[in-house]
């Protein structure tokens, strides 16, 4: 069965994600039955000797994890060990081809589609300082000022709406753009709202201006840019205005 694999491409050798199991040169291991023959076949076994591989929605798992990681179709088969989307082991593996970054991101946007939740932009996040657009400053202002009387009501409500374990290191306007990736929670625990509303499109919108917002507790600052220098200043007297 056709599968997806992530392996780190370092100085043309093949090697997996967290075990850092050596395939050789990939011209090598492409087209090459592997078999293992110490199959485990424990599922309570965390990572038992097995090949690996999931579908489109379970590369997130290892995606982004290293820089060297890139994708690859295998055809899986034998015996099997499915745990979850994630992890999925099974007996025998060939490893057909290596798919391009465009290649990868469009299966990704195909299955994202099928989901309801924005499983590209979790796999390919916005990075607002590397955005090279325009911004009002009005309405980054008005935004701003939308965005203060959200307040600490943001990490307590994302990260009982969303999951706390995934999610508990992220905070200020992180959560917000987290929030935005699941547009199926009409209703955010802990702070009032219309339903189907997202109270914290403000955070959101700004986010996908280029704008980061930090408070020091008497100053709001705007930030842009790679060097997320300061476009903005304003005192939380006058934001309360």
């Amino acid at each position: 069965m056709k599968k997806y694999k992530v392996l780190r491409l370092v100085n043309g050798d093949l090697i997996s994600p967290f075990q850092d199991y050596n395939y050789g040169k990939m011209e090598d291991a492409l087209g090459k039955e592997m078999v293992c023959g110490s199959f485990d076949t424990d599922k309570d076994t965390e990572c038992g000797k097995r090949f690996y591989a999931t579908s489109i929605e379970g590369l997130i798992y290892s995606l982004n994890r290293n820089r060297d990681n890139r994708v690859f179709e295998v055809k899986m088969g034998g015996r099997s060990v499915i745990n979850d989307i994630y992890k999925q082991g099974y007996e025998k593996q060939t490893i057909t081809k290596i798919l391009s970054k465009d290649e990868v991101k469009k299966l990704i946007r195909e299955q994202s589609k099928k989901m309801d939740w924005d499983y590209y932009h979790a796999c390919y996040p916005v990075n607002p300082l590397e955005l090279n657009v325009q911004f009002d400053k009005n309405k980054a202002l008005r935004l701003l000022k939308e965005w203060d009387s959200v307040g600490a009501s943001v990490w307590a409500s994302v990260r009982v709406s969303v999951g706390d374990s995934v999610w508990a290191s992220v905070r200020d306007s992180v959560w917000a753009y987290i929030s935005s990736l699941f547009p199926n929670i009409k209703k955010w625990e802990y702070i009032d709202h219309a339903e189907g509303v997202n109270p914290f499109q403000a955070g959101i919108d700004l986010w996908n201006m280029g704008l980061v917002p930090t408070f020091d507790g008497k100053i709001w600052r705007l930030h842009k840019g790679k060097r997320a220098e300061i476009v903005l200043e304003i005192t939380q007297e006058e934001v309360g205005k």
